[in-house]
């Protein structure tokens, strides 16, 4: 009787335990906004002393990411490396305008702390400053910094969903660089949206608003601090768009003939639209991120299954239940196992388990060499895994049959399984050898006549 008046206790005293701790992180994450908010509210006003030892910061940071001489960030000679930093002013202040002084913090964070996705920006053709001060509107919007009266310009994308701020508040809550960090992936997000179909500088717009879209969705997933935000944005897969057939479908009542439609796959959702969209004369390569408005769309869940017929060059999209949700035909064979890769590893992102944390198996052996090409031999891709381990997170990066890549080190981890061989590739990531149960090569010494 005592046991069970215990246990009737500690049930009835965990609502009261959990709302207790739900409400002190949502005070945390609420002081940590009006923080946030007051430097997006603060303006830039030149002389102010902590505004121009940000703006020297910033441009100390940027002069050596560029690899130039080091000058005063005032005066006729720093105007060349504004220029170069993406200012369209010789001068920084105006453009700091719509951002406040949180502007200036998220570039300066962005260029110390993620200087690889800062270069691929500052090589590109959008002006990385006006990109930053953009992509912190984003975040702030996104993180529910900003606030319908404040006087910010809401022309990318839509307003924020309502969740988002729930989604954010454990991140705000337990450190003070999860903004900075929602800020950077929204940077990161807008460099992949260019690279994924070669933007010019007048597709800003429509890759901001993919950005946007793409950080919202992950947001969704609710990252409870910068650690698990960081896995999230290593897992996401590369964009894919093309062309495909949707297959007939067919009922008691009516028969439908197989359409041809332009699919979308970002962040584990798949959208399609009518040919005539895509061909349109006057698009751009921003509007193959989405060309119009969708036909139709389908989120992709962590249980899904895609299953494919080579002969046929079709494959489906099949939900736990057994339920074919959707069939669709390629051009080409090559191109229906790109798109099985691809919507398998979306399907991983839509089920990555945040709360886990790696576990790096023992090394039982280690050896590294001079890059050795090595040639997929797998009946259809394998996926890059960030460490030796079957837990690790995915790159976002699929190997297809054929594909020829260059080995730098074999490890052997002692696991469950009793020992797995992973290749370590000369760009980065890790694959399995062999299939683990099977023995079958996964990958194999490259022979030099792989297609």
């Amino acid at each position: 009787m005592d046991q069970l008046q215990a246990r009737l206790g500690s049930l009835l005293n965990r609502p009261l335990m959990e709302d207790a701790a739900t409400k002190e992180l949502a005070e945390a994450a609420r002081a940590r906004v009006d923080v946030l908010r007051s430097l997006l509210r603060t303006p830039a006003v030149v002389g102010d002393d902590e505004y121009e030892r940000l703006l020297k910061e910033v441009f100390d940071a940027t002069t050596k990411l560029l690899g130039r001489a080091p000058t005063a960030h005032r005066g006729p000679e720093s105007e060349e490396g504004w220029k170069l930093a993406g200012f369209q002013a010789t001068a920084p202040d105006r453009e700091f305008r719509g951002g406040g002084l949180l502007g200036l913090h998220c570039l300066l964070h962005a260029l110390e702390h993620h200087p690889a996705t800062c270069a691929k920006l500052l090589e590109g053709p959008f002006p990385f400053a006006a990109a930053s001060i953009n992509m912190t509107l984003v975040a702030a919007r996104l993180a529910g910094v900003a606030s319908a009266d404040d006087a910010l310009k809401a022309s990318i994308g839509d307003k924020s969903p309502q969740n988002a701020p729930r989604d954010c508040r454990s991140l705000l809550a337990t450190s003070h660089a999860g903004f900075f960090e929602v800020h950077a992936l929204c940077l990161d997000a807008l460099e992949r949206a260019r690279s994924d179909v070669d933007a010019g500088a007048m597709d800003f717009m429509g890759c901001a608003v993919a950005a946007r879209e793409e950080v919202s969705l992950l947001l969704s997933h609710a990252p409870r601090d910068v650690e698990a935000l960081k896995k999230l944005a290593r897992a996401v897969p590369r964009r894919r768009s093309g062309f495909l057939t949707m297959h007939a479908s067919s009922n008691f009542l009516m028969k439908r003939e197989p359409v041809r439609r332009f699919f979308v796959l970002s962040t584990s959702r798949l959208k399609w639209y009518e040919e005539r969209d895509v061909h349109s004369s006057t698009r751009s390569a921003a509007t193959l991120l989405a060309p119009g408005k969708p036909a139709g769309s389908l989120v992709l869940q962590g249980d899904a299954t895609v299953r494919f017929r080579v002969e046929e060059r079709s494959f489906s999209i099949v939900s736990s239940k057994g339920k074919q949700l959707l069939w669709l035909v390629a051009d080409e064979a090559r191109d229906m196992e790109k798109w099985c890769v691809a919507l398998t590893e979306h399907c991983a992102l839509a089920a990555i388990d945040l709360s886990q944390r790696l576990e790096a198996g023992t090394v039982v052996s280690s050896e590294t060499f001079e890059a050795v090409p090595y040639v997929v031999d797998a009946a259809v891709g394998i996926y890059v895994r960030e460490a030796p381990d079957v837990a690790a997170p995915r790159t976002g990066r699929g190997l297809m049959p054929g594909e020829e890549v260059e080995i730098v080190e074999r490890v052997v981890v002692d696991d469950a399984k009793g020992g797995r061989t992973f290749l370590r590739l000369a760009d980065g990531g890790w694959a399995m050898e062999r299939h683990p149960s099977s023995g079958v090569p996964i990958l194999r010494v490259s022979s030099g006549d792989s297609v």
